[in-house]
């Protein structure tokens, strides 16, 4: 039920407030007092018709029209920028000529709650079947009407159905006869499939046999790689042996560098202490001096003995030196290229 109508800049009416009672509600007035522009806005509230812009006032603003019920507030809003409904605060937007589902359930009004100033009285000079017409449509009975309609409408294309598919299933009936023969030929293919599994398996076990077969040629192929390898077991272990005692005469001769320098430098310091011994007109210098000098002659001695044993580390070193080379001269002689086991270069090392 409409409890309040409030209408701005809508044709005539600046800033109007109609408030109803309940039941009948008649709007009397005299000419040209906006009597029709009230129905006016009330439609366009109701069914968003007329639509454009013709009816806003001429002083400008917002056209509006809002409509009070018990349960709800309903805007309808015209501006220049805006066109939209309102419910209870909520927006709608892009309805078209039409009105949102909301807004209808919301007011829920429709012709037979309006009626105009021209209007014949509501029912009384109606036919019988228009007046039933509008009790069927305030029981709701037309929608029982369409459900009936609609339910005949789909019993009759389910009877349809019913005979295309009996048709349909006496043809799979005689298409079936047709594939009699699958009850035996089911025997056939699983026989076919056990066939189908015990190959695949001899597949499988064949490539396993393959593959164990190549990996035994792979492993006597590296064994007979590693037999001929033992081959040189000991010209290279002579050759490890020799290379170690190379390396320790090396360390052995830049020992004995380092003690020649020495040497070299205590032979120098001996000189300059002969120098100074020679300046001293002392006993007790000349004593010092004597016995500095048996020390350095005892030094140099030494070191002259020290200088015998590098000549012979030398010689012994190139001794060596010469026994590797020929070592490795027989190595390079019987291995090959690339090594077997480590895949090295052996190109480099002659």
């Amino acid at each position: 039920m409409l409890d309040k109508l409030i209408i701005s800049n809508f044709q005539s009416h600046r800033d109007s407030t109609l408030e109803f009672h309940p039941g009948v509600n008649v709007i009397v007035g005299s000419t040209d007092s906006g009597k029709t522009a009230v129905i006016r806005a009330l439609r366009w509230a109701l069914y968003n018709k007329p639509g454009g812009t013709a009816f806003r006032s001429n002083w400008g603003g917002d056209t509006e029209v809002v409509l009070v019920t018990k349960d709800a507030i309903v805007q309808r809003q015209r501006s220049d920028k805006h066109n939209i409904y309102i419910l209870n605060n909520v927006e709608f937007k892009a309805f078209g000529n039409d009105v949102p589902e909301p807004i209808q359930e919301a007011l829920n009004m429709d012709e037979t709650n309006i009626q105009q100033q021209l209007d014949s009285p509501f029912l009384i000079s109606l036919p019988p079947g228009q007046v039933a017409a509008y009790f069927n449509k305030i029981a709701k009975l037309d929608q029982i009407d369409l459900g009936i309609k609609n339910a005949q409408k789909n019993i009759s294309g389910i009877s349809g159905d019913i005979s295309a598919n009996k048709n349909l299933i006496e043809e799979l009936t005689e298409d079936l006869k047709t594939y009699e023969y699958l009850d035996w030929a089911e025997a056939d293919i699983e026989v076919l499939e056990r066939r189908q599994s015990e190959l695949i398996q001899t597949a499988q076990t064949r490539h396993k046999l393959s593959a164990l077969i190549e990996d035994i040629k792979t492993n006597e192929r590296q064994m007979d790689e590693a037999s001929t390898l033992l081959k040189f077991k000991d010209p290279v272990t002579r050759l490890f042996e020799q290379i170690t005692i190379r390396d320790q005469a090396i360390q052995d001769h830049a020992k004995l560098d380092g003690l020649l320098m020495e040497i070299v430098e205590i032979d120098d310091a001996s000189q300059e202490l002969d120098q100074y011994l020679s300046l001293s007109d002392g006993i007790d210098e000349l004593y010092n001096k004597v016995k500095a000098r048996g020390k350095a002659e005892k030094t140099v001695k030494n070191l002259r003995l020290l200088i015998i044993e590098i000549d012979l580390a030398g010689a012994a070193h190139k001794k060596v030196q010469r026994e590797i080379k020929e070592s490795e001269q027989i190595f390079h002689e019987h291995m090959p290229d690339i090594c077997p086991l480590c895949e090295t270069d052996l190109k480099q090392t002659k």
